[in-house]
């Protein structure tokens, strides 16, 4: 059978980068803590929030607070085995423990400074965003400054390696890759990260477990994308008009309203996931996931305008969105006008 993310083998065992490679060889963080807030939660003293940030992202070692006035606030959500978290640092210095593990960090407001051995860096929110360093640094965080970080199961991370066709682990890549803010995809990637972390989840049920499938997929795949760039960059010499492309079209615009996954799309095309990707990118200049949401918004489009959907809400899931004010949103983007106005012009 074909390699999914999900991290999965026929006997319902979980898959590892490398035969015989232990998980404990380089996902060497605890696991996350079993419920996580989504509410803000401050805290007034670094012993209090150096406490359950352990429990969390466990990789803070201790919190040195620099004036009497400390304050952290501090929000995360859990993405089925994804995890994300925003904190908003005043004047402090944190101590990071060095450990392999998949997480990113994208600053958002002001300003950041870490040390890590001999060598400084300071980031910044023009920048993308970056793979954490793995060996024992210090984030000296500007007054105000504000980041969200991405906590990516490992597993997942490298069944989506070997489906990207990527010759490389985890713990490989994550090294190679570390504190880039130069890697293709980075700033795609804290946007969906951002717009996971802020938009409203569906109630609890069956959809929202779909929900969360889809994007916590779309996360690992863009986030390992970006680390096979790093450690093997595609060749720039392929043309738009490969077969597979063809067949991808295909596959997508005859399921445009239904849930589709990435690694779906790739194996009915018949080539990895990762050239699938290239080869979007050649023709079109965005990947296969901005395609099939081009497809939904003009099959959307075209029902609101003939007048075949009586609502808005209609025509949204028979394209295949399933957040309606996501819809909406990226509908007037893309054409200028609310889908109800284009709706109220239907014969």
């Amino acid at each position: 059978m074909g390699t999914s993310i999900s991290g999965s083998t026929d006997r319902g065992e979980r898959e590892i980068s490398k035969p015989g490679q232990t998980r404990s060889e380089w996902d060497l963080a605890p696991a996350l803590a079993p419920e996580v807030s989504p509410q803000d939660v401050d805290y007034a003293s670094p012993d209090e929030a150096l406490h359950q940030l352990r429990m969390r992202t466990s990789r803070v070692r201790a919190i040195a607070a620099l004036s009497p006035g400390f304050r952290l606030r501090y929000r995360s959500q859990a993405l089925l085995q994804t995890h994300l978290s925003r904190t908003w640092e005043t004047d402090a210095v944190f101590d990071i423990e060095g450990q392999v593990v998949p997480v990113l960090f994208f600053p958002l407001r002001g300003c950041t400074v870490l040390s890590s051995g001999s060598a400084t860096r300071r980031f910044r929110a023009e920048d993308a965003g970056c793979f954490t360093v793995a060996e024992r640094a210090q984030f000296a965080p500007s007054a105000g400054y504000s980041e969200l970080v991405v906590r990516l199961d490992g597993e997942r991370l490298a069944a989506a390696l070997r489906l990207l066709d990527v010759d490389a682990d985890v713990p490989t890549a994550l090294r190679v890759a570390a504190l880039r803010t130069d890697l293709p995809g980075m700033r795609q990637l804290r946007a969906l990260a951002l717009e996971v972390f802020e938009e409203p989840r569906p109630a609890p049920g069956p959809f929202r477990t779909r929900y969360e499938q889809v994007q916590q997929e779309n996360l690992t795949l863009r986030a390992a994308s970006a680390l096979g760039a790093a450690v093997a960059p595609v060749p720039r010499s392929l043309s738009g008009s490969h077969p597979a492309l063809r067949r991808a079209k295909d596959y997508i615009h005859e399921r445009l309203g239904e849930p589709m996954l990435l690694a779906d799309v790739a194996a009915a095309s018949g080539v990895s996931l990762r050239l699938l990707q290239d080869l979007f990118r050649r023709e079109a200049g965005y990947g296969p996931a901005d395609y099939i949401r081009q497809r939904r918004l003009a099959l959307a489009r075209e029902l609101l305008l003939s007048g075949r959907c009586a609502t808005v809400t209609e025509a949204a899931f028979e394209a295949g969105f399933n957040h309606l004010g996501k819809f909406s949103a990226l509908y007037a983007q893309r054409y200028g006008e609310p889908p109800s106005r284009s709706l109220r012009r239907s014969p």
